[in-house]
This record gives structure tokens, sequence and C-alpha cells, in this order.
């Protein structure tokens, strides 16, 4: 095959930038240059050439596709629990000291005065009732002065008529808990057989078929700086049918007042005494906590 001259070369060319399609012959096709064409044979001699980048390439089509709305996360909102209320602590005075005194467990609560004034009765007379607590299923039918009541639990605060004006300092304190840890039993015993001659005297006047016996000791149950608490279980006659009341007593010093704290539990067994030993403990400390 014989290959175009130049001046052939530029027709060609010429013609192809005129169109960008020709028909040519199999010699003038394969003369062009390799680049810039495309060649195609169209019939046994003759060549459809094109020129490249005259091709219409379709563009690819950008789909571009709609954000999927995302879906919110459902906020839920709790509605706040009830913050339970811790209950008032109510104030007492001792000596014209006013002094908070917490219920000793979470299950009582303070008599009021009028049911205070019937509990005056189991008080000895030295001492004076500043506060009394009873569990609160208790409370309506001691209000009401139910004669069948049996009270499970119960607690007296009390302040000794003679002292309750005088200053108590901790060599004061420490002083009265000493001889007390010395004698405990015989001072006890004592203590314990006016009151249980006084108690008597008190039920038969109101015609009431009570007595106490002679107490078992417990001995000290704890002791601190500003508390020192002794133990018994008290023997209970009542219409010739006895029970016993495991007791906590505790002297606590407050505010340079001396006071007697006592806390009274239906003794069952020996988990009655830990029961009254550990409330004895937290109830005096409470009440340290809220006078401080």
């Amino acid at each position: 095959m014989q290959t175009p001259r130049l001046p052939e070369l530029k027709s060609i060319s010429k013609a192809l930038n005129e169109k960008s399609v020709k028909t040519l012959t199999a010699d003038k096709a394969k003369s062009l240059p390799a680049e810039g064409w495309s060649i195609q044979l169209s019939g046994s001699d003759a060549w459809k050439v094109f020129k490249t980048d005259s091709l219409q390439v379709p563009k690819a089509e950008t789909i571009v596709e709609e954000p999927k709305p995302v879906a919110k996360a459902e906020t839920i909102v709790e509605e706040p629990k009830p913050v339970e209320k811790a209950p008032e602590v109510q104030t007492f005075k001792a000596g014209g000291t006013p002094i908070a005194i917490p219920a000793p467990t979470s299950d009582m609560v303070e008599t009021g005065y009028d049911n205070r004034e019937m509990m005056e009765v189991f008080v000895p007379a030295q001492n004076r009732l500043i506060a009394a607590f009873v569990l609160a299923t208790d409370l309506p039918a001691l209000t009401r002065g139910d004669e069948n009541l049996k009270m499970a639990k119960y607690a007296m605060v009390q302040v000794p008529r003679g002292g309750e004006y005088t200053d108590c300092g901790v060599s004061e304190f420490k002083e009265v808990t000493d001889s007390l840890a010395v004698e405990f039993e015989s001072l006890i015993d004592s203590v314990f057989e006016e009151v249980e001659d006084e108690l008597g005297r008190r039920m038969k006047s109101l015609e009431i078929d009570l007595n106490i016996g002679k107490p078992t000791q417990l001995g000290t149950l704890f002791t601190k700086q500003n508390a020192y608490c002794f133990g018994m279980i008290i023997p209970v006659i009542l219409d010739g049918e006895t029970t016993h009341m495991a007791m906590g007593a505790t002297l606590l010093r407050v505010k340079k007042r001396l006071l007697f704290i006592y806390l009274y539990a239906d003794y069952k067994d020996e988990e009655t005494v830990k029961w009254l030993s550990s409330n004895s403990e937290k109830w005096a400390d409470a009440i340290l906590a809220a006078n401080k």
C-alpha cells in the first residue's frame, strides 16, 4: 500500500476538521495519525473515521438522592420521683434551752402534749417528761385511750427536775458516768426500788393491776464522751400476766443539759437486745448531731 503524500494528508486533515465523521478509502484512513482518531470499517474498501474529541460521550447522570429524614431520637422525660422529706425534728426545752429531739426510729412519732401527759404516769417524780414517742400505728389507740393497747415499742426523754437548770460540763458528765460504771448494780437497784414503789402506788390509785418485777441487768451497752447507755430486761405483770420489756437507758449531755433518754421494746430474744443497743446508740448520735 502506497503511503499518502504530505499534500494528501493536509487535504484529509482539512476535510476532517470541517466534518468530524468522514468515509475514506482504506489507504487514506490507515494513513491518519494514531492519536485523535477512531477508525471503523465500513464496507469492503471504505473506512469511517471519527475525530475522537467530537464523540459525544453522554455524561454520567449525577443522581442526588434526597437525604432520608433521620428519625429523631425520642426524648423520654421521666417525671421526677417525689423526694421523701425527712420528718421535721421537733424542739423541746430543757432548763430553758431549746433542744432538737428526732424520733428514735423512722416508724415512731412524738405523741403530742395531751398523750404525753397520759404517759407521765410512768415517769419518776424526780424527773420531768419533755418528749414521748410511740409507733405511728399505736398513736390512734393511745389518743382514744384504748385500755387494750399494748405498746411493743416506745420511748421517753426526761430531765432531772433538781438539775434541769444546772449546766453540765464535760468533766461533770464524766464524773457522773464514772461513778455509775463503778457502782452500777447498787445504784440501779436502789433507784429501781423507789421507781417500783412509786409506780405501784400510782397504778393502785388508777385501779390498774400493774406491777414490775426485779430487772435483769444487761450492763453497759455503749459509752462515749457525751453519752452513756446501760440496759435491762424488766418483768411487767399486768392483770396477772407477765411479759418482759427490754430497756435502754442513756444519759446524754446536750448543750450543757443532762437528759435521760429511754427506749423500750417488747423482749423476745437476743435479737431484741441487739436492736435495743443499736437503736439507742443511733438515737443518741442523732440527738447530738441535731444540736451541733
